[in-house]
């Protein structure tokens, strides 16, 4: 009851207030001195939300005094507030006050307390602005193959997967990879890491290959990432397709909990704890349809807390159809631009996947909830519309260009603003293997929002950058550059950036170096005496090698200066700065039969403490263990490892800091893999006094291959040496069901394909003296694999009668042509003749000079080169956007002819077929066909005397 209250009095005090003080002012309010701020800001790690303050001055006389500001642990105000204030008789201020959320921010609701002083250091006025912290999490997860294959009984499939933490916190998460069980459920591999900030790392799942997988003609591995609450932060498929000479047709079945742990089609309901003050309501659903030729898709989200009469929060709900690539959404839009806006509205896009080419607009009002938002914070929601045009992306031969537009009215900054970006490349993207460069450029205009003398408010600024990566025979060298000015109106505002790397590897060991450095100086509208500066700067050497075929280590020695401008006791700001030497060195181990996993991170080093100018020294550590079902974390750190700590504790008034984190996760499954059973348990405590214990824990049974019901219960205990703590409780079920459709396999009748591919070495199409079977060759029929026997013969089985196109890619120099295979009986057997195969290159080029030719479509794309042999062999190839075209034959002599009835108006070629001989096993060259346009018909005048 107390929390309530006090929830009630945070939140709706300040509303009373400002209602007041409106209500007052434009109705006989008290002549005096008032003032008013946000009431509530909705604010995540890492931001800089500004507070506008407005102070009226009701009385006949100037009035001077100052502010007192109080912010909660964790949260920093930028720039001084000592000075005086001065204001005029009847007059009003507006007063920007801007804070940085730091990493130990305290996640939930805290108050910032302001009070309006006179010359006697009395109150006048007290005002109070309520912030809701969120915590800031950012992991990416991507598969580094879309599909693999298996060929025979006990081989090794390996799955590796790549983790990125681009967030600002160090997180610990777990990468589950799941694939097809022996009973048509599927079975579960998670592995526990923990990833700092800006870090990545590769988890590789092993599984030996047996005859249950061998059965299977294809199968999905699924991985997902997962936070420690069980919130997916990714998910990922790989397609496992069998390349077995002989096996049958079958369709992969679906588990029982496949719905609890597939993405794609499906629906939440939930309640936590029912029928208590503090119950809260859950839906979330997702899926897609196929309807009038395009895509339906929808996410929908929604929370309500209290009782029913409560405003709910609808976030993340949309609705977007698609039909071939062009298409509109409407509902919660979340855009990540130079300048990040989200909020409710609509977007409409266009692309042309033949020529990558993509645009997209969108208007939004810039209300988190759906249905509005339940605070007002003085100026509106907002509003933002932006237009986003993207070129040649994905097209080898093309540069890639990304530019954007965005207007955005911002409450939080009292602030307008209009940016431009552009990003692009200068080379095109079939160098980027060996060398990328990527050019950034973008302007901005902002001023005030609310405020006397908008036009007097402009202020103009410009950003741009230059990242390169190359490789210069054994070395890769990576450079980052970006720059913008202080009130650049983008997310980069008032930044310097550079970050050089430079790696060679020596075998299996890898060696680099590196240098970044990192400033924040940004600027604001506000007239303001903001003093704000960050500075952080690193050189590192490292390497990285293998202790055996288990185990790696990597070492990493580097020099850290941090720089920056904080308050400290007194209430003085100040420019410290915190240098500091450390060793990182990390050990990755694994069993020989990958059950057992596990990792040991430990840097230590010396770091001079700005206050007291001695080096004093800091360590920290990070262990992590997994075993099949178990995972088990730890870590430890003595010391601030962040100029920002180290403010922290020297104003608490605590010297070394002592911090221990443990945690363990347990899964299990049941009754016939139908229940599922999770739990976790984390302790954590330092030396401020502070710690906190939580049990998690989760149970789900599958009802059946669609639906499924879930309970899961949250226990967590916080203290320091101030507050004894409380343990609160909270308990919450519900019905998942999937919307997702079975396959159903055909119960029509069936055959057999039978091949046998060989190589003619003679080029007669039979198979005769001096020809061998192609073992080791792979087959497609529809789009299943086969890789043929010793004997070069390929067996499909149990196959529902139909058409089914063979294709036989080029290996080795052996090529065989496209073809139909026509199963309309109980057995279809081909043989299929593999020729010595060359690739012939050639060009289309067009003589045209606009000053004498005559108008004509200049395009080379789509000119129909046709290579026929002597043997009777024809093949075709289309030219690319610069004329260019690759075909592939069969060794011996060809007519290639272009075809005339593709020439544009006034376009003519005077050779159109020429004689080459394809040599299998290299690239042949082809002369090139010139294209001619007629001439214009010039005039001449001549003038005598």
């Amino acid at each position: 009851m107390r929390n309530r209250w006090q929830a009630f009095i945070a939140i709706y005090f300040p509303l009373f207030w400002f209602a007041y003080g409106g209500l007052a002012h434009g109705q006989g309010r008290p002549a005096g001195i008032h003032m008013v701020a946000d009431s509530v800001l909705h604010v995540d790690i890492g931001d800089i939300p500004g507070i506008t303050l407005s102070l009226v001055n009701d009385t006949d006389s100037p009035w001077s005094g100052r502010l007192d500001i109080q912010v909660p642990t964790g949260v920093s105000l930028l720039g001084s507030r000592d000075g005086e204030l001065v204001l005029p008789a009847k007059g009003r201020m507006f007063i920007p006050i801007k804070l940085r959320i730091a990493a130990d921010a305290v996640s939930g609701q805290s108050a910032v307390s302001i009070r309006l002083l006179g010359g006697d250091d009395r109150p006048v006025a007290m005002a109070t602005t309520v912030l809701s912290v969120a915590s800031k999490k950012s992991v990416i997860l991507q598969a580094q193959t879309a599909s693999t294959v298996i060929r025979n009984i006990g081989d090794s499939l390996r799955i590796p997967v790549q983790v990125r933490n681009v967030g600002n916190t160090e997180e610990q998460v777990r990468i589950v990879a799941s694939m097809p069980g022996p009973e048509g459920d599927r079975r579960f591999v998670a592995h526990a890491l923990h990833l700092p900030p800006a870090h990545d790392t590769v988890v590789v799942f092993g599984y030996l290959v047996d005859r249950r997988m061998m059965a299977m003609e294809h199968f999905m591995v699924y991985i997902s990432g997962l936070y420690p609450n069980g919130d997916v932060f990714g998910n990922a498929g790989v397609g496992v397709s069998n390349a077995a000479a002989t096996r049958s047709f079958l369709t992969p079945g679906f588990g029982y909990n496949d719905i609890l742990s597939r993405s794609q089609g499906r629906l939440i309901l939930a309640v936590r704890s029912p029928f208590t003050d503090n119950q809260a309501l859950q839906f979330a659903g997702n899926g897609s349809y196929r309807l009038h030729g395009g895509t339906l898709d929808f996410s929908a989200y929604a929370f309500q807390w209290g009782g029913l009469s409560a405003q709910p929060f609808v976030t993340n709900t949309w609705v977007n159809y698609d039909h071939r690539g062009n298409g509109v959404t409407v509902g919660n839009l979340s855009e990540s631009l130079d300048r990040f806006i989200n909020g409710r509205g609509v977007k409409a896009y266009l692309s042309d996947s033949v020529r990558a080419e993509r645009f997209e607009a969108g208007v939004l009002d810039k209300s988190f909830n759906l249905l509005g938002n339940a605070f007002d914070q003085g100026m509106g929601n907002g509003f933002a519309a932006y237009a986003k045009t993207q070129l040649g992306h994905g097209v080898a031969d093309r540069k890639r260009y990304t530019g954007t537009a965005v207007f955005d009215r911002d409450p939080s900054e009292n602030s307008e603003n209009i940016l431009f970006t552009n990003t692009f490349d200068f080379i095109a993207q079939k160098h980027a293997d060996r060398l990328q460069l990527v050019g950034e450029f973008g302007s901005g205009i902002t001023r005030k929002w609310v405020g006397a003398e908008k036009a007097m408010d402009y202020k103009p600024s410009v950003a741009m950058g230059l990242q390169l990566n190359t490789r210069l025979r054994a070395y890769t060298v990576s450079s980052i550059n970006y720059y913008s000015s202080g009130y650049y109106p983008g997310i980069r505002r008032g930044a310097l950036q550079t970050n050089q790397r430079i790696g060679r590897g020596f075998g299996k060991t890898n060696v680099w170096a590196a240098y970044s450095l990192y400033e924040y100086a940004p600027k604001y509208v506000f007239a303001t005496s903001y003093q704000h500066y960050f500075s952080t700067s690193r050189a590192e050497f490292g390497t990285s090698f293998p202790l055996s075929a288990f185990a790696s280590l990597s070492l990493s020695p580097r020099y850290e200066l941090e720089k920056g401008r904080y308050w400290t006791t007194g209430n003085v700001i100040s420019l410290w700065e915190m240098p500091a030497y450390r060793l990182q060195s990390m050990l990755n181990w694994r069993s020989r039969n990958y059950k057992h996993g596990g990792y040991l991170t430990i840097e230590n080093g010396m770091a001079e403490s700005p206050f007291t100018a001695e080096w004093q020294w800091n360590t920290r550590a990070n262990l992590s263990y997994t075993y099949d079902w178990l995972s088990i974390y730890a870590n430890y750190q003595y010391g601030s490892y962040s100029l920002m700590e180290a403010v922290a504790f020297h104003t608490m008034g605590f010297g070394g800091r002592h911090q221990l984190g443990i945690s363990a996760f347990v899964r299990k499954e049941l009754m016939d893999k139908r229940l599922l059973a999770e739990l976790m348990a984390r302790y954590f405590s330092d030396g401020t006094g502070n710690s906190n214990q939580s049990v998690n824990a989760r149970l789900q049974y599958a009802l059946n291959r669609t639906t499924g019901l879930f309970i899961e219960t949250q226990s967590f205990r916080f203290q320091n040496a101030f507050f004894q703590g409380t343990t609160n409780t909270y308990i919450q079920t519900g019905l998942v069901r999937s919307l997702a459709q079975r396959d159903v396999q055909g119960t029509g009748k069936r055959g057999q394909i039978s091949l046998f591919g060989y190589h003619d070495h003679n080029s007669n199409g039979q198979y005769d003296e001096g020809d061998e079977p192609a073992s080791n060759k792979s087959f497609l029929i529809g789009n299943t694999l086969f890789i043929s026997g010793s004997d070069g013969r390929v067996q499909y089985d149990k196959v529902p009668r139909g058409s089914y196109e063979l294709r036989v890619p080029v290996e080795d120099g052996w090529y065989a042509p496209a073809t139909t295979i026509q199963l309309d009986g109980r057995r279809v057997q081909l043989d299929i003749a593999l020729q010595r195969a060359g690739s012939l290159q050639g060009r289309v080029f067009l003589n045209y000079d606009e000053r004498y030719s005559m108008e004509a479509n200049t395009a080379l794309e789509g000119y129909t080169i046709t290579a026929t042999g002597a043997n009777g062999y024809v093949t075709q190839a289309r030219t690319d956007i610069s004329g260019r075209y690759t075909l592939f034959a069969p060794a011996g002599t060809y007519e290639i002819a272009l075809s005339a009835n593709q020439f544009p108006n006034h376009v003519y070629a005077n050779d159109l077929a020429h004689v080459v001989q394809i040599v299998s096993g290299k690239i042949n060259e082809a002369p090139t066909f010139e294209l001619n346009v007629e001439r214009k018909k010039i005039e001449v005048k001549r003038f005598s005397q």
